[in-house]
């Protein structure tokens, strides 16, 4: 059920920012909305103030400079797909766009706004994880920069403070000789929430040692993660079937989903981490390997 709100479009950032400074709790940003919309519905959220985001100039572009991608926060999904720099510098983040929603909620849904809502199975997280991502942040007071894993507190909570807003996703270009991979398994198509997903991302030094492994999972704990003893495993060693077998047990067993889920077991979710992530593991190998 639909409450009162005000609607508001701020044209640039200091004043967008000024707003959620006047108004704190009892405003929301809207950027794609998809989310947003749907919980406003159904009376999950009734802000007094939406603040509207769309309107201001730069957050809806992705570019290539001083070494890295910069993506806005206002990037939607279906333009990270079409981007030839995302298919260039990101490959596993064009993959996982695919796997999100219809074409109509891609084509308004951005990834400043998936990230922000921060569910532990967002598809766009777990392969900017991989891929060392950080994000900016500009508020009132300050801005500043922070590696995108350190982003999320809880599920549906960030580091955002009240006037704070993501204005960028920023992804430095990887070694030569490496090699990524998203995976994502849902009971339905595209349209339904990750019951686990993933990205991975590895490099091969010349003499074949695995090095520079990071190893990011969602839908498994309560914010996306990283398998830290999982890539622990795999640093400085060869590649072969026992070492990824090994690498995908120690995941398994790092991860921290709920109990109370009605999608599906922690059980069934540690045996599919250890299926999805070896087959991720090889493809990555694979990857470098075909050049």
């Amino acid at each position: 059920m639909w409450s009162n709100f005000e609607y508001l479009k701020p044209q640039t950032l200091e004043e967008a920012y000024s707003l959620l400074s006047r108004y704190g709790s009892d405003a929301k940003v809207l950027a794609g909305g998809t989310d947003l919309m749907v919980n406003m519905r159904k009376g999950l959220m009734k802000p007094k103030y939406v603040i509207d985001i769309k309107g201001i100039v730069g957050l809806d572009q992705v570019r290539y400079e001083d070494s890295q991608l910069k993506i806005g926060s206002l990037v939607t999904l279906t333009t990270l797909q079409r981007s030839k720099l995302i298919m260039e510098k990101a490959d596993i983040l064009k993959e996982a766009t695919r796997k999100m929603g219809s074409v109509q909620t891609r084509n308004r849904a951005t990834v400043g706004g998936n990230i922000c809502n921060a569910a532990p199975g967002a598809d766009t997280v777990t392969p900017l994880i991989a891929m060392d991502a950080r994000v900016s942040i500009i508020g009132s007071e300050r801005m500043r920069t922070l590696p995108l894993e350190e982003f999320f507190t809880e599920p549906q909570k960030t580091v955002l403070k009240p006037d704070e807003i993501l204005t960028e996703i920023l992804v430095p270009d990887a070694p030569p000789r490496t090699g990524r991979a998203f995976f994502k398994y849902q009971h339905r198509a595209a349209m339904a929430l990750a019951i686990i997903n993933g990205g991975i991302s590895m490099t091969l030094s010349e003499d074949g040692l695995c090095q520079n492994v990071r190893i990011a999972l969602g839908a498994v704990a309560p914010t996306p993660m990283r398998a830290k003893q999982a890539e622990k495993t795999l640093e400085n060693q060869r590649v072969d079937e026992q070492t990824i077998g090994k690498a995908a047990d120690v995941a398994s067993q790092e991860i921290r989903p709920r109990k109370d889920s009605i999608r599906a077991s922690p059980e069934y979710r540690v045996e599919l981490t250890r299926i999805l992530l070896r087959r991720a593991l090889k493809n990555a190998a694979e990857k470098i390997k075909g050049g």
